[in-house]
């Protein structure tokens, strides 16, 4: 029987990279064909993810959003063969994302201003909130000068699958990213371009582990490619490669590597799919 292979790949930074956007989504459609499943694993938001993939006309099977808190599936009568068949009116559409929200994780209420405070006490120069259906953005500062996209009084406390800042240096990031993890210990710090915290044990790995369960599908046969930090829980416990634009600390702890481009690992993963069933063939 051949074997169904499971690609994860970032969104930002990964896809489409260097005007390869036509080449990627080409490739894509080649592996789902072959009966493989594709998907997308980000730091954004679920609507955001969703409005990205619509933009660029990318086939995926599921989509990833805040950093593996949240998972869609893309509703039925898209292109490709969805792993799971449910109709539009069923009680697991969700009609804001247009899609089957598979899982939600999300961190406690408690800490919604306790972390929006730590936010902004460290310098951040945003803050972001995210649940299952998109992002509110309550703070930004632009231009050097404070602006506060909704008064404080506004803001309502909620549990959050993810909540964001926004630091000038990447070093400031980490540092507060290890800061919140000592005074919020129910949360993990990920830094991309932006600083994400959500609820402990959840990243991109434990998001596509999640749901390769849920899809059958086996942890060999998981592959994953990302170019930024958030993407190294991936990537260090899959298949994982790095694409050539990540930074030096990133390739380096990705499992198997570097990659030019997500078209390149899909032919390079269609190309040992071929070998592979040839050799089926002659046991």
């Amino acid at each position: 029987m051949k074997k169904r292979l499971l690609l994860a790949s970032d969104f930002d930074g990964t896809v489409g990279v260097g005007g390869q956007l036509e080449k990627d989504r080409a490739a894509i459609a080649r592996f789902r064909a072959q009966g493989h499943l594709f998907g997308l694993v980000s730091g954004r938001n679920a609507a955001g993810l969703k409005e990205m993939r619509k933009k660029t006309d990318l086939p995926c099977d599921f989509l990833l959003s805040d950093n593996g808190s949240v998972c869609y599936l893309p509703k039925k009568g898209e292109k490709g063969q969805d792993p799971f068949a449910f109709e539009e009116n069923s009680a697991h559409f969700d009609p804001f994302c247009g899609g089957k929200l598979l899982f939600y994780h999300a961190g406690a209420e408690e800490l919604f201003f306790p972390l929006a405070d730590f936010l902004l006490e460290c310098g951040s120069q945003m803050v972001a909130v995210n649940d299952h259906n998109g992002a509110e953005l309550l703070y930004l500062e632009e231009d050097g000068s404070l602006s506060v996209n909704l008064p404080r009084e506004s803001w309502i406390a909620r549990p959050f699958s993810q909540m964001s800042g926004l630091f000038e240096r990447t070093e400031d990031a980490h540092a507060a990213a290890r800061e919140g993890e000592k005074r919020f210990p129910g949360l993990v710090g990920l830094v991309s371009d932006c600083l994400d915290f959500l609820p402990r044990g959840r990243d991109k790995a434990v998001g596509i582990l999640e749901l390769a369960a849920l899809l059958g599908v086996k942890e060999e046969d998981i592959f994953t490619v990302g170019d930024n930090f958030n993407d190294l829980a991936m990537l260090r416990a899959f298949r994982g490669f790095a694409v050539e634009n990540a930074p030096k600390e990133v390739k380096m702890q990705a499992k198997e590597g570097e990659i030019p481009t997500l078209s390149h690992l899909i032919d390079l993963l269609l190309s040992k799919d071929c070998v592979n069933e040839k050799e089926n063939r002659h046991e």
